[in-house]
């Protein structure tokens, strides 16, 4: 299993369901080849083998494994990268959402607007 430790917003939402079952949701863009300022926390460093590369033009999708089996696709800038190759990917926690567990859960992350009336 993963671990990615949270903070901020999806620190206090998960501070919120202790003991309760989320669902961790992460977008293919959400995963980078590269550190940049908000993303280089070692904490947040998956490593992973690129089974498939999928060329997208300007993007490229790749298909990777982590060593205990977890199947990921990162959505990263196009680059020469070779099928079989191990490389790190840094997760952008603000593409992150929780939600309830379900087919249909709710996000946790929403933000709450409140209506004067």
């Amino acid at each position: 299993a993963l671990s990615i430790p949270l903070d901020g917003d999806h620190g206090r939402v998960a501070a919120d369901h202790v003991g309760n079952a989320v669902v961790f949701g992460l977008r293919p863009e959400g995963l980078l080849l590269r550190p940049n300022e908000h993303v280089d926390r070692a904490d947040r460093t998956l490593d992973v083998v690129v089974q498939v590369v999928e060329a997208l033009g300007s993007t490229m999708d790749l298909h990777c494994e982590t060593a205990d089996g977890t199947r990921l696709v990162a959505r990263v800038k196009a680059e020469v990268l070779a099928e079989e190759s191990t490389c790190k990917l840094y997760v952008d926690l603000d593409k992150a959402h929780l939600f309830e567990p379900g087919e249909y859960g709710t996000k946790l992350t929403l933000s709450t607007v409140t209506a004067d009336r």
